[in-house]
């Protein structure tokens, strides 16, 4: 097996980058999320690239909300942590993240509510003079187009429109897009709340632009959605019809967003008791012949193990998306982390074969969901599409997906005449024992055609048989689809030099934060760093793994868990153990700058 890898091609870029790191902050309740949201769009309706992450607690009601946007005129991949401009609907925003606001950068903080010695701040808490404080009357304005309450946050949205100095007309676009359905009225309150709110910065602030974004444009078109949008698109494109779950972040977006489109695209969605019959009726729908899937966080997937087994042991196609958050039990409910790598491929009790797909941005999200289908019908098994909540409700940037090369594979679906062969007395060998593993279906309801699903072991019509031979025959077979399977998986992707001194190691979400420090470290004249991102890591060509690995000069694992657990997945599979490794588990999402700041110390520069 080859140990070279092709590194992936580039973006490039023409003219002299422009980026900016905004964040929104207050009480939970009183629209951050949703503002932060708008603002994205905004910046994205002329081709700037964006992303953007929000910070909620895991509480049902209060607690602190933020919402950043870093937006680029070139290609974006993950959020950094500096702030050219924090604004403050509270005290708390300006205390938690003042730390954050880079050089020469500005605090707005609504001064009708909230207290702020601008002394104490600078000068007390962080020891700088270059820290801009710029107080807004925001409900004050909020009051006089709208409902003080209420409309802050979107007067907020013109201050940093305005901070910014882009065009105040884009925004307003956005927001008659956003509230079309709620009327003429409460549209014209929020446009004119945002227009007082960029007015005010105008007339008092005049010289505080923290960057000109004005005509600023990338030249490329692209979509700016989160990646559960982006899973559910690669599903309704591969022809998912069932989809089935129980509300658990950051999974409850994808069954938010079917159910909208339930009546649009012909599909059922339908939010079950628990997680046991989420599973259930998805493996339920596949055996009828529907293109179906199932979507939780780790907590539910506890629940759904032994169901896995059954989509194993009775071969029923099935897709699980599993997003990750910090465990054990409840953990934090609503914060990031990978920490469910070995335990996704582990499972339910018994050995049979799955895939685990982990994508790592928008694009892969659509593309490895769409491959899930085609590899759950092709090969008859459960395939697991891995997230965590920074890739499924972070928003993102991405260019139109390519759809030219998606087709849909049934794999041994049968119908009319090519069921005869698999017939024998009126029943169907629903297990033919084949060379590749994989044997006949057909839907039920085919005429004529009697056959058994069976989560016991069984014969090859699926009658349940303890035999000895049975067991290794039925055993042998479906193992070995795994020699397919494993050729099936997309391998590793190397971005960066070949021969760099460095390569960065990782999957899922951690392919963001990994290749905006690639682009950060370069500008500091560190340019032979490269990132190798596995986007499925099971099952594994351990052999062409272990080959590719030695090619590189020196590795560095890069994981949001405690132990490194897709480090330990190589060592166990290659040989090669990564000991060093950059490892974040407090729940908050891996940050390029966070990258830089240890590999500085691993590499001693």
């Amino acid at each position: 097996m080859s140990g070279e890898v092709e590194p992936e091609a580039e973006e490039v870029y023409e003219g002299e980058e422009i980026r900016l790191s905004i964040m929104i902050g207050g009480e939970a309740g009183t629209g951050i999320v949703s503002a932060g949201e708008i603002l994205a769009r905004a910046f994205a309706k002329c081709t700037l690239h964006v992303s953007a992450y929000s910070e909620v607690p895991s509480l049902i009601r209060g607690g602190h909300n933020t919402f950043q946007i870093c937006v680029s005129t070139h290609k974006v991949h993950s959020i950094w942590r500096s702030l050219d401009f924090l604004i403050s609907l509270d005290r708390l925003s300006i205390d938690l993240n003042a730390l954050y606001v880079s050089e020469d950068g500005a605090i707005v903080y609504d001064s009708d509510t909230v207290e702020v010695d601008d002394k104490e701040i600078g000068h007390t808490i962080l020891g700088r003079e270059d820290l801009r404080m710029l107080p807004v009357p925001l409900k004050t304005i909020a009051g006089e187009h709208g409902k003080a309450d209420l409309m802050r946050n979107t007067v907020a949205l013109g201050v940093a429109i305005a901070l910014a100095d882009y065009k105040c007309e884009v925004l307003e676009e956005v927001l008659a897009e956003h509230f079309k359905a709620k009327g003429e009225k409460i549209i014209n309150m929020n446009i004119e709340s945002a227009r007082a709110g960029y007015e005010y910065v105008k007339e008092h602030y005049p010289d505080t632009h923290i960057l000109g974004l004005e005509g600023a444009r990338c030249g490329l078109p692209h979509m700016v959605m989160a990646g559960n949008q982006a899973i559910a698109l690669g599903a309704l494109k591969a022809g998912m019809t069932f989809y089935s779950g129980y509300p658990m972040t950051p999974a409850s977006p994808l069954l938010h967003w079917f159910v909208t489109l339930e009546e649009e695209f012909g599909i059922v969605a339908k939010q079950t008791e628990d997680e046991i019959s989420a599973i259930m009726m998805a493996i339920g729908a596949s055996s009828a012949g529907a293109r179906a899937m199932t979507g939780t966080s780790g907590g539910g997937f506890c629940l759904m193990t032994e169901a896995l087994g059954l989509s194993g042991e009775a071969e029923i196609p099935l897709v699980v998306m599993l997003g990750q958050r910090p465990g054990p039990a409840t953990g934090l409910a609503t914060r990031t982390e990978q920490a469910d790598l070995l335990f996704a491929i582990n499972a339910s009790q018994g050995e049979f074969p799955r895939a685990v797909l982990t994508p790592g941005d928008i694009t892969e999200a659509f593309e490895l969901s769409f491959l899930a289908f085609n590899l759950a019908d092709r090969y008859q098994i459960p395939v697991i599409i891995m997230g965590d909540r920074i890739l499924n409700e972070g928003v993102h940037c991405t260019t139109s997906f390519d759809m030219s090369k998606l087709e849909v594979d049934r794999g041994k679906l049968l119908s009319g005449d090519q069921v005869e062969p698999f017939m024998d007395d009126g029943q169907f060998m629903r297990y033919n024992i084949t060379d590749d593993g994989v044997s006949p279906r057909v839907i039920y309801g085919e005429p004529g055609v009697v056959q058994t699903n069976s989560g016991n072991e069984h014969n090859e019509f699926g009658d349940t048989y303890e035999g000895r031979r049975n067991r290794r025959a039925m055993m042998g077979k479906r193992m070995r689809k795994m020699k397919a399977l494993t050729r099936d998986v997309p391998g590793p992707k190397l971005y960066g030099p070949r021969d760099a001194e460095v390569t960065l190691v990782g999957w899922g979400s951690t392919k963001m934060p990994a290749r905006e420090a690639l682009g950060m470290l370069a500008k500091e004249g560190h340019t032979s760093v490269s990132y190798l991102h596995f986007p499925s890591v099971w099952p594994m060509d351990a052999v062409r793994a272990g080959n590719i690995l030695r090619k590189r000069r020196r590795l560095v694992g890069v994981e949001t868990n405690y132990s490194g657990q897709f480090c330990d997945l190589l060592a166990s599979k290659t040989g090669v153990l990564i000991e060093d490794r950059i490892l974040k588990f407090d729940g908050r999402p891996m940050s390029p700058n966070y990258i830089i700041r240890l590999l500085k110390g691993v590499m001693d520069w």
